[in-house]
């Protein structure tokens, strides 16, 4: 080999290096700015909101302390098993929620198409629920695994996130 050659590997081999060294330093810079307030910035096609996200135990702080864990638990429950196909306040896979017990007769009829969706519409006596299959044009999976209490307190969290007052029923 001349050393022409041996000079354009170097050289190659720096290059190369050189590339790594920046994509690796790139890397760890935007995991290190991913958990940073990126508040107001636009990345991609994304602009982020200049106002912080209000964290769940700061907003159920001036509750009373029944109320509070009841929140707590809806706010726990709903992230686990509703928000993906529910939001509060806007239409996702299914309906927004808010307001939800005002399209309902009573909250046992609610708490019974939560858990038995299919039993509910198929059996066509809930116009309502027959309506949302209509709309939706799909049928909400059972939630049979909720005892009545869980679901009482996602329809909590649902009131207290729609700016509804709460009242919690004592005994």
């Amino acid at each position: 080999m001349n050393s022409n050659s041996n000079n354009e590997i170097l050289t190659l081999s720096g290059v190369i290096l050189g590339v790594g060294l920046v994509l690796i330093i790139t890397v760890v810079m935007l995991f290190n700015g991913s958990s940073e307030n990126t508040a107001g910035t636009t990345t991609g096609n994304t602009t982020t909101s200049a106002a912080p996200v209000e964290d769940i135990n700061t907003k159920v702080a001036s509750l009373a302390e029944p109320q509070k864990a009841t929140v707590l638990q809806g706010h726990e429950l709903f992230q686990g098993n509703c928000a993906q196909c529910h939001a509060v306040d806007k239409k996702v896979v299914g309906p927004a929620l808010k307001g939800v017990e005002a399209r309902w007769s009573s909250e046992a009829e609610i708490i019974n198409f939560i858990k038995y969706p299919e039993k509910v519409i198929t059996g066509g006596k809930n116009d309502y629920a027959v309506k949302l299959y209509e709309e939706y044009g799909q049928m909400m999976p059972n939630h049979d695994f909720f005892n009545d209490e869980q679901i009482k307190s996602i329809l909590t969290y649902v009131k207290f996130e729609a700016g509804e007052e709460i009242a919690m029923k004592l005994g």
